[in-house]
């Protein structure tokens, strides 16, 4: 078998590695329920204890976010919680013309000298096929959010890619914190309390006199 043949052939396999998705399909869960998030958040900032997300509830923030950015690249995002706190990934991501299925492990927490979210790649495969992930990431960063950096395997997410929070009375929300723990996120929230207390107040004040 002369050389060539047998480069065509090393690469024909590993065509059809990367081409076979292992993944099952992301499967529409509909709308979160954005009020309920919401409510999380508010208790987040008024007590000043994490709030608590499922995996799904941050895929469909993370999904609505790329949708609403007109990202069609990558068509959705699914995230579990691993029980050593580590996070599984799947992105089918259309990359010319090739329908293909990125699976990662990922390291997630909060980096306080950025104030970013930082995700350590620790494991990446497109299909069956396992590739460096400091190398993909090289060549995915023009896909990635804007303000994202990267130092080798390790992203810096801005906050705003687990979505926008829409406060009641424009009170402006951040996140300050992440952590993955016992199978979810939890997320610092803070916001401008005086404003979502005069909201709320208004609100209180109109149900118990709907006349007025």
């Amino acid at each position: 078998m002369s050389v060539l043949v047998l480069l065509l052939a090393v690469i024909g396999i590993l065509f059809a590695l990367a081409l076979n998705d292992p993944n099952a399909p992301l499967v529409p869960s509909g709308e979160t329920d954005s009020a309920a998030v919401t409510v999380k958040l508010l208790v987040a900032a008024g007590t000043g204890k994490p709030a608590e997300l499922t995996g799904e509830e941050v895929s469909s923030l993370m999904t609505r976010k790329l949708a609403q950015n007109g990202q069609n690249t990558v068509s959705g995002v699914r995230l579990t919680v691993n029980s050593d706190n580590t996070v599984a990934a799947y992105l089918p991501v259309s990359y010319k013309g090739m329908k293909l299925g990125v699976s990662a492990n990922l390291t997630v927490g909060w980096d306080s000298a950025k104030n970013n979210i930082r995700a350590a790649v620790n494991s990446l495969k497109i299909g069956r096929l396992p590739v460096d992930p400091a190398w993909a990431l090289s060549r995915a960063m023009d896909s990635l959010p804007d303000g994202t950096e990267r130092e080798g395997n390790v992203l810096y997410l801005p906050p705003p890619v687990f979505g926008t929070y829409e406060m009641p009375n424009d009170a402006p929300g951040n996140i300050g914190g992440l952590e993955v723990r016992d199978g979810k996120f939890l997320l610092n929230f803070s916001a401008n309390m005086p404003e979502l207390e005069k909201y709320l107040q208004e609100k209180l004040k109109s149900f118990l006199n709907p006349s007025q």
